[in-house]
């Protein structure tokens, strides 16, 4: 279990020690099992409706048979059992960041930086893997430009599909290589933490 503590704390870490904070990556085994982090993950996407009215569908068609083909890998947050963040993953020769949402009063601690990290880990270790896109609202990279050019997803252009209702959705992309090298310049982040299952720290376990 990961426990860190919140970064405007001494110890610069994300999180208070108690209630202990840790990720949970989720594959075949949850979809096949339909474990409780599964309905979990499910339930954090259908919070989501309002703004993407087919995500159910995306869950039903897309998610959960990609999670059992381990075509796509999903991840959860926890602070004291409490789900505080959601990501899902899809894999392949132009992988995809398809999901990430972080519940408000935990988006200015970081844990968008050790997500994107973690899946730019899981996608450099898979074979193939040529570069990474994905889409967002174009208030959130008005917001927040910042973050994403500091993975290396330097423009955003508007995307051919739009699954969001009221805004625009626009496109990024970059080659593994250039997210892959900005994402180490994280590990420092992550020094009680295991991206992409590889651990920083013998006392971690990413279950």
């Amino acid at each position: 279990m990961t426990q860190l503590r919140r970064i405007n704390e001494p110890s610069g870490r994300l999180f208070p020690d108690s209630p202990p904070f840790k990720i949970v990556k989720l594959g075949e085994s949850a979809a096949r099992k339909q474990t409780d982090n599964l309905k979990t993950l499910h339930g954090m996407l259908l919070e989501s409706e309002p703004m993407y009215p087919a995500i159910g569908r995306w869950y039903s068609e897309k998610v959960l048979p990609g999670l059992r083909t381990s075509e796509r890998v999903a991840y959860l947050a926890f602070e004291n059992e409490r789900p505080v963040a959601s990501a899902v993953l899809k894999l392949g020769e132009h992988a995809k960041f398809c999901h990430v949402r972080i519940h408000e009063g935990f988006r200015d601690l970081n844990l968008g930086q050790m997500i994107f990290t973690q899946m730019a880990f899981q996608a450099r270790h898979q074979k193939g893997v040529k570069d990474i896109h994905f889409t967002l609202p174009a208030g959130l990279w008005s917001d927040r430009a910042g973050f994403f050019t500091s993975f290396g997803f330097d423009a955003a252009l508007k995307s051919s599909r739009q699954y969001r209702q009221g805004e625009d959705e626009l496109y990024c992309s970059a080659p593994i290589s250039t997210v892959w090298e900005r994402a180490l310049e994280r590990i420092h982040l992550l020094t009680r933490f295991s991206p992409g299952g590889f651990s920083c720290d013998d006392k971690i376990l990413l279950s």
